[in-house]
């Protein structure tokens, strides 16, 4: 078999392995970025007890959250709120489901092209046909390892547990309590109630005024 026009593709392949290395690369840091800045927005929203918050996609999953809430939804799916609008993020005009695909997606293909690269050299009886081999075996390895470290999607799964588990449990119930007021009700009746028993007083005592001008008038004549 001759493979003298598949030799002229080494270069290439061998750029497409450094190309996706970087495109991982990226999709982590951007990834870890996004994350760790939602997670510390998050963080100050509880601790501040704010009615929104200063990041934008939490502020829409709150507002949504609260929409429903004060439209009197009984069952409202938090999670789907919260996956939904997380998944609407952009990151350089690309969206953010995709740069979570490309960061698996760069680790195959680097292995791939090392692999498919040193299989063209061996096969071609070349020296050092293994060289790719290493730099797309060790693209591969680099990228899980930090994939590993950063824990993207363990921490994002955590974060919207976070979030839903405050919103549900706690944030729900402030909602409610701003939209329904008890004490105001109950302090409207009793002033009712306190208007409706100094009238009944001041007319029970105009009442016995006139009782007693009755009487002094009849003593009067009696005298006379």
């Amino acid at each position: 078999m001759n493979y003298t026009s598949l030799i002229e593709l080494i270069p290439i392949f061998n750029i497409l392995i450094a190309v996706f290395f970087g495109i991982g690369i990226v999709s982590l840091l951007f990834l870890g970025i996004r994350i760790g800045y939602f997670k510390k927005a998050l963080k100050k929203w509880i601790k501040e007890s704010r009615r929104i918050s200063n990041d934008p996609t939490l502020d829409k999953i709150i507002k949504i959250y609260c929409k429903y809430n004060e439209n009197g939804c009984e069952k409202i799916n938090t999670s789907a709120i919260i996956q939904g609008n997380y998944y609407k993020q952009k990151i350089l005009f690309i969206p953010i489901y995709y740069w979570e695909q490309f960061i698996p997606k760069s680790e195959i293909l680097c292995l791939f092209f090392g692999l498919i690269t040193s299989f063209i050299l061996v096969s071609a009886q070349r020296d050092n046909p293994f060289y790719p081999l290493i730099f797309g075996t060790g693209s591969f390895i680099i990228l899980v390892i930090l994939e590993t470290m950063l824990s993207i999607e363990l921490r994002k799964k955590y974060i919207f547990a976070q979030i839903e588990e405050y919103l549900d449990n706690t944030y729900k119930y402030s909602i409610q309590r701003a939209i329904i007021s008890p004490g105001y009700f109950d302090n409207e009746k009793i002033d009712v109630f306190d208007t409706k028993e100094k009238k009944n007083e001041e007319t029970e005592i105009n009442d016995e005024e006139i009782e007693w001008v009755i009487k002094q008038f009849y003593e009067g004549e009696k005298e006379v």
